[in-house]
């Protein structure tokens, strides 16, 4: 098993494009036949496809939080002030106003702006911003983790995505 697991990562990439050859002849060999197969391999790739979001919000949260913490010293620089209604509006929805609002709506131009302000804010804090730095960096290395494990079911996860769209699309 050990062997076929040290195979397995480093032809990863072959087992993926695979999946996907597989998946488009399985899907137009089972157009209009074979419901149960369909409706499995659906499951299957939305459980997978599920399982990459979930993830996607809180990894890159916490790498831009790291990121910005790893610079240093805050970089600071005279800016000149410009009054642009448009843009003051663009402003004041970039900052959310409910962060776990913004990660529950998938608004992904919030978490970022909270993660800068969080790395920022931390930096600014200097040593007693440490423990809350090492929580972040933390749940990065939990988040790494559960995506290495999601990606060595990638081959998988592309058939099963692959065949209900090839099935429903045909040769088209």
């Amino acid at each position: 098993m050990k062997s076929f697991y040290s195979w397995y990562r480093k032809h990863i990439t072959g087992a993926i494009f695979t999946g996907l050859i597989l998946g488009i002849l399985t899907g137009l060999f089972l157009a209009g036949r074979f419901e149960p197969v369909l409706t499995v391999t659906s499951l299957i790739g939305s459980i997978y496809m599920n399982a990459l979001n979930m993830m996607i919000f809180p990894m890159v949260f916490c790498s831009i939080v790291i990121g910005i913490c790893s610079i240093g010293n805050a970089r600071t620089a005279d800016i000149q002030a410009t009054e642009m209604s448009s843009i003051l509006d663009t402003l004041k929805n970039l900052i959310p106003s409910n962060p776990i609002a913004a990660f529950a709506d998938g608004n992904m131009l919030q978490v970022l702006v909270f993660a800068l302000i969080i790395g920022f804010t931390l930096i600014a804090v200097g040593e007693k911003g440490t423990p809350f730095l090492n929580l972040i960096d933390s749940i990065n290395e939990v988040c790494l983790k559960i995506i290495t494990t999601i990606m060595y079911f990638t081959p998988i996860g592309v058939f099963c995505t692959i065949v209900p769209v090839v099935e429903a699309n045909g040769t088209e």
